[in-house]
């Protein structure tokens, strides 16, 4: 019934945000898919768009969102491809101006594998994706040559079960136990972990750092941390104590300490700083 109730759940759970991006570059698009044929968090976030000719506006924060990421530049030259372990802090990601960008983000890295890394050891860093996956140059190549949004999702897909999907993968308590942090919004009580998954605390935490690169405690602090940003930003007019409700904080200054630190400033400041800045983009 659990993992019943998790699948149905994590089915309404929209993508990772970043909506610094979003305001910043040019044409954005993104679709939503299915993509892992053996993990149990089948979804990946595909984008696209162009940067700002404006070089002031190539420096832009991208904001936790605990997930790994591939990110090839489209231009006419050689073509380069950053691939990000997940976030779990802010950072800044630096673009070409006037340059297109092709982003694949999957929501997890239970059922894929990578021969040179391990996935779990990129947390919070990044390698060139050819070094990561050297048959990548064909790949590269091919998204260079089309601009269409669509072939380039096709493409990069059939890369990805081919060379990233491990098709020999089963899924363990891991992975249920990630749905579960996602599908509560990052609200789950670690001290119950016996009774959820069947294994001792220390063994879940140490399994789960393993894995994802971080603790239980640091991924739901994301997974929380997303699911306000989404309500400050979504919801028009939205205080902060509905935000503390929402989201299962105990009060406004958990809450308020916890987005100043992945974010860098409070709630109320990050939502007119944003409004401000998508009214100039739109200007």
């Amino acid at each position: 019934m659990i993992v019943a109730n998790v699948l149905r759940d994590l089915q309404d759970n929209t993508p990772p945000f970043q909506p610094l991006l979003n305001i910043r570059v040019l044409d954005y698009r993104e679709r939503v898919i299915d993509w892992n044929k053996v993990g149990i968090k089948k979804g990946a976030l595909c984008y696209q768009f162009r940067s700002s000719p404006n070089p002031e506006l190539c420096q832009i924060r991208i904001l936790p969102d605990a997930c790994l990421n591939v990110l090839i530049e489209c231009n006419d030259r050689e073509p380069d491809a950053l691939f990000s372990g997940a976030f779990f802090e802010h950072k800044m990601l630096t673009v070409k101006p006037d340059t297109e960008y092709f982003g694949f983000k999957p929501y997890s890295n239970l059922g894929l594998k990578c021969a040179r890394f391990k996935l779990s050891e990129l947390a919070d860093s990044a390698v060139p994706f050819s070094k990561a996956y050297p048959m990548a140059e064909e790949l590269l190549a091919q998204m260079r040559a089309t601009g269409d949004f669509d072939e380039r999702i096709r493409l990069f897909c059939a890369f990805a079960d081919q060379h990233m999907t491990d098709h020999d993968y089963d899924p363990t308590f891991i992975d249920y136990f990630t749905m579960m942090i996602c599908s509560s919004r990052g609200n789950v009580l670690f001290n119950n972990m016996r009774q959820v998954t069947g294994y001792s605390e220390r063994y879940c935490r140490e399994r789960f750092k393993e894995t994802h690169g971080c603790s239980p405690k640091q991924y739901s602090g994301v997974m929380r941390f997303q699911s306000v940003l989404k309500d400050l930003l979504k919801e028009k007019n939205i205080g902060v104590s509905s935000l503390v409700f929402n989201n299962g904080y105990f009060d406004q200054a958990h809450l308020i300490r916890d987005f100043k630190r992945f974010a860098t400033m409070p709630p109320d400041r990050f939502r007119r700083t944003f409004h401000s800045a998508r009214a100039a983009a739109l200007s």
